[in-house]
């Protein structure tokens, strides 16, 4: 059973999926999700409900792919554009790196395209480094990624 974190504004409500193949909003959640290393945290437009963000991360200790650096990995982190700049993404990123130190590690890292100006920046403020370089690769191209990552203190550090 996956737990998932409904979260708005500062509201948070706690959420399970049952099985492989429930969906959020008419999106299956694919069966690997349902791994019990892997969070999905979601926003949502409170009352009236409406995904408006997500985000996966991994709480496996896990080498980057540049820096080396070991943590917990930020898989995607996803905002639609009209709830951007409303905290939704700074919401998601914390509970990401709550999730990462419950599960023991003290880091966590992401890959970021290198033309996303907006996201790079948005990281950078969030106390992640760019610690290197990576490729993706997506239907026959090549597409240069930045490695971020953030050392996490715990609440009690």
């Amino acid at each position: 059973m996956l737990s998932e974190i409904a979260q708005m504004n500062g509201t948070v409500q706690q959420r399970s999926l049952r099985r492989p193949g429930d969906d959020v909003d008419g999106h299956d959640c694919g069966t690997r999700r349902f791994q019990p290393q892997h969070r999905i945290l979601l926003a949502e437009r409170l009352p009236e409900g409406g995904l408006v963000g997500f985000a996966e991360v991994l709480l496996q200790d896990r080498p980057a792919p540049a820096g080396h650096r070991d943590g917990g990995e930020l898989v995607r982190l996803y905002v639609q554009p009209q709830a951007q700049r409303t905290a939704i993404g700074r919401s998601l990123l914390d509970a990401a790196e709550q999730a990462v130190l419950a599960a023991g590690l003290h880091a966590l890292w992401l890959t970021a395209w290198e033309e996303n100006a907006t996201a790079l920046a948005f990281y950078a403020r969030r106390g992640y480094r760019d610690v290197g370089a990576t490729v993706y690769r997506f239907e026959g191209r090549d597409y240069g990624n930045r490695v971020l990552a953030r050392t996490l203190a715990s609440a009690g550090s």
